[in-house]
Order: structure tokens, then C-alpha cells, then sequence
């Protein structure tokens, strides 16, 4: 049986881990090092922390990325404001296994093309925010969700593809927080146009929700942030991962529906 990849996303505010509803107000869920902490003992296959507040002037912020990277015994990766190939290589510098472009790769740059050419094309992720509009078509968006683009994710995927990143990060800005379940059609569209892994986030709210981006629609990883960070009917803030058994019921589970499909 495949193995699920499963990835806890953190998002960094100052010094703060937050949680957001559709890239909008954030929620405050506690300090990020030790939420990074908590996924450590939990065995998170990686980590991905993105800096929302980057836009903002922030002193304490390498010291942040620093303390991540020296407490996280798993991959981390990094975005949020990346927009050079030097501040790049401070983040390697410090620990960061893996950064994440997404503005200065989806408004045009060549940043992805320089990151992979200089530091590995397993290195760099190209991370794509992406919008459902009104009439059922896919926009890229950029700048934390507040730029529309004119482009359709596909082509933004191919274009990645084609400057030498890794990997792909696609995000729905409308799933995301909602727990309502991945856009699934986006991640299979995005995973039908490249021939990269794909990291498909926004909307996980189950462990099947999990496994079956994978198994049946082809992600390589399954990510979320709000699934790990809150817990129960009220939503109180809970770190928490998938245990080894729930994830091998969950995959086993998803592998039973595809060959059910398959037989229909």
C-alpha cells in the first residue's frame, strides 16, 4: 500500500502561529516553535511554515527561522515574501530544506528558474494560490490572495514545470479554512498538467479527505492547516497529526472507493 505524505502547514505572523478563512482575518493558535514542537513529537512527515506578516517590518524574524529550523527533526520548508536569490540562500543557510515562491514566481520573475539553477530543482517549490470565479474557471491570484492574475493555474503549473521547480504547492484560496473538502478538480487538473509532484492544500478536514487527493486524484502529498490546528465541534485550538493507523484505514479505505469506481 502507498504511503500517504502528509503535511502540517504553519503560518507566521511576527512570532505567531495563525490560522486564516479564505487568506482573510487571521486567528492566533499559539507560538510557532512550539506548535513546530508538538508536530515533531508527532512524527509530521514535513513541515511547511509561510510568513503572512513578511510585508510587515519584523526584526525577530530569523531568529524565528532559525529556532524552526534547529527544533524541526523533519523537512521544513519555507515562503512568504522570498524574493531573491540571496534571501534564499540565507534561508538554506539557516536550515531551511525547501523554499516556497509564489509571488515573485506567479507576477513573472525568474526567481524559480535562478533558485533551482543555483541550489537544486529539489530545493524549490512553486507555489500557486488559485480562485474558482463565477463562472467555473480558475484564476491565479497573488499577494496573499489580493492580485488576480488573468492566468489559469495549468498554464502557471507548465510554467513551473519549465523554469526547473520541484515541486508545485497548489492552494485554493476558497477552501481554505473552510474544511469543507479539497477542490478536487483543481488538483487533478494541475496534476494532469506536470509531470512534478504536487502538494495539493485548502479544505482538509478529514484523513480521508487526506488519502483521497493522493490515492485518487494524484497528488504526491496532501498538506492542511486548519485540519491540524483545531479540534471538535467548538474548533478549540488542538496541534494534532494522524496516527499510523488512522492513516493506513484511511488509505486502505480510499484504495477500496477507486477499485469500487473502476468496476462501475
Amino acid at each position: 500500500m502507498r504511503r500517504l505524505r502528509i503535511i502540517p502547514v504553519l503560518l507566521l505572523d511576527g512570532t505567531s502561529a495563525v490560522k486564516t478563512h479564505q487568506f482573510k482575518p487571521a486567528r492566533y493558535i499559539g507560538d510557532i516553535v512550539n506548535a513546530a514542537q508538538i508536530f515533531n513529537s508527532k512524527m509530521a512527515d514535513e513541515l511547511i511554515v509561510v510568513d503572512i506578516g513578511y510585508h510587515q517590518d519584523n526584526p525577530s524574524r530569523p531568529e524565528v527561522i532559525r529556532h524552526l529550523a534547529e527544533e524541526c527533526f523533519m523537512p521544513l520548508a519555507f515562503g512568504g515574501g522570498i524574493s531573491s536569490v540571496d534571501e534564499a540562500a540565507a534561508l538554506f543557510k539557516d536550515g531551511i530544506e525547501k523554499v516556497s515562491i509564489n509571488t515573485a514566481f506567479v507576477e513573472g520573475g525568474a526567481l524559480v528558474e535562478e533558485a533551482a539553477r543555483q541550489f537544486g530543482s529539489q530545493s524549490v517549490v512553486a507555489s500557486i494560490d488559485a480562485r474558482r470565479e463565477a463562472d467555473g474557471s480558475y484564476q491565479v491570484y497573488s499577494r496573499g490572495g489580493t492580485r488576480a492574475l488573468g492566468i489559469d493555474p495549468v498554464e502557471m503549473a507548465r510554467r513551473a514545470e519549465a523554469q526547473g521547480a520541484g515541486e508545485i504547492l497548489i492552494q485554493s484560496i476558497d477552501r481554505d479554512g473552510m474544511r469543507k473538502g479539497y477542490d478536487r478538480n483543481l488538483v487533478r487538473s494541475i496534476v494532469d498538467a506536470t509531470t512534478l509532484p504536487v502538494v495539493a492544500l485548502g479544505g482538509a478536514d478529514t484523513v480521508d479527505d487526506l488519502a483521497q487527493v493522493i490515492l485518487r486524484d494524484g497528488a504526491s502529498a496532501a498538506a492542511a492547516g486548519s485540519m491540524f490546528a483545531f479540534y471538535g465541534r467548538l474548533q478549540a485550538v488542538l496541534i494534532n497529526y494522524p496516527r499510523p493507523e488512522e492513516r493506513d484505514a484511511a488509505a486502505a479505505r480510499a484504495n477500496i472507493g477507486e477499485e469500487t469506481m473502476a468496476e462501475a
